[in-house]
């Protein structure tokens, strides 16, 4: 009887201890994407040195975990281009403050707007010219209403805000084709550096604002933001705008660690996810960037908590990148000087916008006939297994950092998790960490580790 009590008390501590340990992934997982989503992170960007705050958070988590590091102590450093709007975002139209972001939407790359103009409403029909190098030319109609909208305006067109509502270019009395031409003029205003009127402040409405993102762009001589056309009534005659925007290079970096190989330490696999997002729009609103993309950073640091203990006979690389947001810079710096030869790598995994997951996972750049034999196993494991309900593959994409890896012949997965609780939206400051669900993160990492187990 006493031999039954102790197996039964052994048994049970078993249980509880392996209940404990095996969710210590979840926890450790939800506890990453809530600290690099706080909001003293200040969205990792510019704003604050957000960005290199995260930086600093996870070359401590390595060190914590006993990951070896690459580069200069954890750091790769390379210089990128980018904005940073930090201090008092104020829009007020007819004595109301709009809401930042969901009022209106300041792109990053626009230049700094100080003070109370008078709302000038323009016609959409003077949109409608042709570029052909560095010369335009209006339409006739175009040219009949540029002039008369001109001499009605005089020198007031290059100081005040000139406002065009995009809403209404479908109700203008021309053809399909003009529609075309007026809308794709008004959309170009996003990426040129200067507007045929030279017109210095330009405001568009839009009722489905555009999205925001952080691609890299040319910095702009003239300001332009959207703004919902319901805030703008024909009675509107004043705004008063302030927000000062920075433009310029700072330096970045990469977070890199390795795990060194038992048997073959000179082949590499490669573990990464990118750690910087949006920044802010001013103090007043943040991109916290929960699942894009603290989710992929906790995956990659609990995977490199397992494999710490549990050394793979290849070595592994952990790789948190920067600089995704604004054009995949940091594994493009990453793959341009490689830290590790590049032709020792045999697998680069990508994890980006993994919440959730409870209907599985898509698997980007599966269809590479590089990838078979990581996605062959996968799936042989998880049919005998059952970790995850299915595995999609889908087709290459410039959508994350696997890219840079695959252009130069590497094989290279972005994994993404289908179904689960996760934020509507990205890229807005509803990417908060209590919409992202890690219940099911346990058993895609447990697929994850079979699979590099057994590759």
């Amino acid at each position: 009887m006493k031999m039954i009590r102790w197996f039964s008390l052994f048994f049970m501590i078993l249980i509880i201890k392996g209940g404990s340990v095996q969710g210590q992934d979840s926890n450790y997982v939800k506890r990453v994407i809530c600290d690099l989503s706080a909001p003293e992170m200040y969205g990792r960007a510019a704003p604050y040195n957000g960005e290199y705050l995260a930086a600093q958070y996870i070359k401590k988590e390595l060190k914590q975990l006993k990951v070896h590091p690459l580069g200069n102590n954890f750091f790769q450093e390379y210089p990128i281009y980018g904005y940073e709007m930090i201090g008092d975002v104020t829009v007020v139209v007819d004595k109301v403050v709009l809401n930042n972001f969901y009022d209106y939407r300041l792109p990053f790359h626009t230049p700094s707007i100080n003070g109370e103009f008078r709302v000038i409403h323009a016609p959409l029909e003077i949109l409608d010219y042709t570029i052909e190098g560095d010369s335009y030319q209006l339409s006739e109609i175009a040219q009949t209403r540029w002039e008369r909208f001109q001499k009605k305006n005089k020198e007031r067109l290059k100081s005040e805000v000139i406002y065009f509502n995009a809403d209404l270019i479908s109700d203008l009395p021309c053809d399909s084709l003009t529609k075309v031409r007026i809308r794709q003029n008004l959309n170009n205003w996003k990426h040129e550096t200067t507007n045929v009127f030279e017109f210095s402040k330009i405001m568009i409405g839009m009722s489905d604002l555009p999205g925001f993102g952080t691609r890299k762009m040319e910095e702009k001589e003239f300001s332009f933001f959207y703004i919902k056309p319901e805030k703008i009534t024909h009675k509107t005659k004043k705004i008063r705008i302030h927000f000062e925007n920075k433009m310029g290079y700072r330096t970045t970096q990469n977070v890199v660690g390795i795990i060194p190989g038992t048997t073959e330490p000179d082949s590499f696999v490669v573990l990464m996810g990118h750690y910087d997002h949006l920044g802010m729009l001013g103090d007043d609103c943040v991109f916290y960037g929960a699942f894009d993309n603290a989710s992929g950073v906790a995956y990659v640091l609990s995977l490199g908590q397992y494999f710490v203990h549990n050394r793979l006979k290849y070595s592994i690389i952990l790789i948190l990148t920067s600089g995704e947001e604004s054009g995949l810079q940091g594994s493009t710096y990453f793959v341009e000087h490689p830290l590790v030869p590049l032709d020792k790598i045999i697998q680069v995994i990508n994890f980006d916008l993994v919440c959730g997951g409870d209907e599985g996972l898509m698997m980007f750049n599966g269809v590479n006939l590089l990838n078979a034999r990581f996605l062959n196993q996968m799936e042989r494991i998880n049919e005998a297994e059952n970790w995850v309900p299915q595995i999609k593959r889908g087709r290459n994409a410039p959508n994350s950092d696997h890219y840079p890896f695959t252009l130069k012949e590497i094989p290279a997965l972005f994994t993404l998790t289908i179904g689960g609780l996760k934020p509507n939206e990205t890229h807005t400051p509803e990417d908060r960490c209590e919409f992202c669900g890690v219940n099911y993160s346990e058993r895609i990492l447990k697929l994850f580790i079979r699979t590099l187990e057994t590759f």
